[in-house]
């Protein structure tokens, strides 16, 4: 059983690094629609998810959910009894990863971060890790375009379970815009 925490832990935190590079490359590029400022194209008060979530500000997931901890771009806090990993970039969450609630169920708050006018437009399976299962949903939101215009309202649903056991992981929801 210690084994095969130590490997979750592992994947988890692969994935995270990886999230973690793309935006750091992201961050350091000479491209133009990824800067460290502001979008001057978009109002910041527009409201993307029924709570804060993907795309939101800063400020609105600490007015929703209360003070963050951790560095920037990640910041970490509590929800509904999950831990929740938040990455910022141009002062809108681009990455959120909620852990399990009360160390077995999905947090019910996900749906809650979630753009209200979501349209899926593709779901698969990735079963490439024989230790996992990752069911991808890929999504649109006019919302999230108005609120965060680099994204071109693309966010992406990744829900993670064990494939012996088929217990729930982590959640990791993303819309990091991609370099031109």
């Amino acid at each position: 059983m210690k084994k095969k925490k130590i490997v979750l832990w592992v994947v988890g935190a692969i994935f995270a690094l990886t999230v973690l590079g793309v935006i750091v490359a992201a961050l350091s590029s000479n491209s133009p629609a990824v800067t460290s400022e502001p979008a001057a194209s978009a109002p910041a008060d527009i409201k993307v998810g029924t709570k804060a979530g993907i795309g939101d500000t800063e400020k609105r997931w600490e007015k929703d959910y209360g003070e963050l901890k951790g560095d920037d771009p990640v910041r970490n806090l509590k929800v509904n009894g999950s831990d929740v990993a938040v990455v910022f970039m141009d002062n809108h969450a681009v990455n959120i990863t909620i852990g399990k609630r009360d160390k077995y169920y999905e947090n019910s708050a996900i749906k809650d971060m979630l753009p209200a006018d979501k349209t899926e437009t593709k779901k698969e399976k990735d079963t490439s890790d024989p230790m996992l299962i990752k069911d991808r949903i890929s999504y649109h939101s006019d919302i999230l375009e108005k609120a965060y215009p680099e994204t071109k309202g693309n966010f992406i649903v990744i829900k993670t379970s064990d494939a012996t056991i088929k217990s729930y992981i982590n959640t990791v929801i993303d819309c990091t815009p991609t370099p031109n």
